[in-house]
């Protein structure tokens, strides 16, 4: 197992050379990665310099996880403070996360407004709406008395985004429990069409999403 002094003293030791490692989050589904250099260790903490997308993205989040080809690990740290006028953040209580970066590098959009989706499975219909979406699958909130899917269930899918419906087979991958209902997650057919009409709404939605951060 990896332990925080071996952590520290690995990004210590890459400090050291003068390399830089990477700052990863989310905002609105959305992967957001900079670049960031070392500004100082101070025991278990680390201050980082990094770009004003991903600072805001801290203050939202209130952690992060960082990427390095040296270390080939993926570490997750929470935030301690923020300094937005030098740029910096400083870090703490580093662990290895288990979770697969490769999915959250996918770029994954949460629509301007939860879409209506309509929905069926197993010769049932039932209310769901848009909570991601990527090119390869999407995310669904299904409210109320939920059906009784199941991982690889086949479903079918018709809704609409700004630029095209949206009509297509897909398969259950995932089904979690939330307060009020479901969160469903979806494979998407392999249809080139849908990919490119999905493809072009992200590009856009993608868009509005840096906008906002450039607000912020």
């Amino acid at each position: 197992m990896t332990t925080i002094e071996q952590i520290i003293h690995d990004l210590k030791q890459i400090a050291d050379v003068g390399e830089t490692i990477e700052l990863l989050n989310t905002y609105k589904g959305l992967p957001i990665v900079n670049k960031a250099s070392f500004e100082k260790i101070d025991g278990g903490a680390i201050t980082l310099k990094t770009q004003p997308h991903q600072l805001t993205c801290l203050s939202l989040e209130q952690h992060a996880v960082l990427l390095s080809d040296i270390l080939q690990i993926a570490i997750r740290a929470d935030v301690t403070a923020i300094d937005k006028a030098a740029g910096t953040v400083t870090l703490a209580n580093f662990t290895v996360t288990s979770q697969k970066v490769g999915d959250r590098m996918t770029v994954r959009v949460e629509p301007r407004e939860p879409y209506p989706v309509d929905f069926s499975a197993q010769n049932q219909t039932a209310p769901a709406a848009l909570a991601d979406i990527s090119i390869n699958g999407l995310g669904l909130h299904m409210p109320g008395a939920p059906l009784a899917l199941k991982r690889r269930s086949k479903v079918q899918l018709t809704f609409q985004l700004p630029n095209a419906e949206i009509s297509a087979a897909g398969e259950v991958r995932y089904v979690k429990q939330e307060p009020d209902g479901q969160r469903v997650g979806i494979d998407f057919s392999q249809d080139v069409r849908i990919k490119a009409l999905v493809a072009q709404y992200i590009s856009g939605r993608r868009s509005e999403i840096l906008d906002e951060l450039d607000r912020a």
